[in-house]
């Protein structure tokens, strides 16, 4: 093999095994993403949120800029603040239902969150989404 392209080869491979994967992984969602900051009582929901699943989910309102799952405020903003209890607890256990079993045979694994970290995330996502 010619020497030229065996480095071209090698800077490819660099590029698709190695950065490309650490910028996915490495890419984090911050406040300054958010437009409007969330009230104190949502901050630990916030928070629970973008440290478990802001890296794969979008969410405006969390700051985070998922890169693998489905963005949040596009699937679920149908909740946000204009809509009714109901459809905002309907929003709620159909995101609890994601946590708890997991989603697309294993693209989003069950029990990610458990108990009342999973409640509070749930019920955030359900508030939040779309704002």
């Amino acid at each position: 093999m010619n020497k030229r392209v065996f480095i071209s080869f090698g800077l490819v491979a660099l590029l698709l095994v190695i950065v490309i994967p650490l910028w996915a992984f490495n890419r984090d969602g911050s406040e300054s993403s958010s437009p409007e900051k969330v009230a104190a009582s949502d901050e630990a929901a916030r928070e629970l949120f973008a440290t478990n699943c802001g890296t794969c989910h979008t969410l405006a309102r969390a700051g985070t800029d998922g890169v693998v799952g489905p963005d949040l405020d596009e699937r679920l903003a149908s909740a946000g603040p204009a809509a009714d209890a109901a459809a905002v607890e309907a929003t709620q256990q159909r995101v609890m239902t994601a946590i708890q079993q997991g989603v697309g045979d294993g693209a989003m694994p069950a029990g990610i969150l458990e108990g009342s970290n999973a409640e509070t995330v749930s019920n955030f996502v359900a508030r939040v989404a779309g704002q």
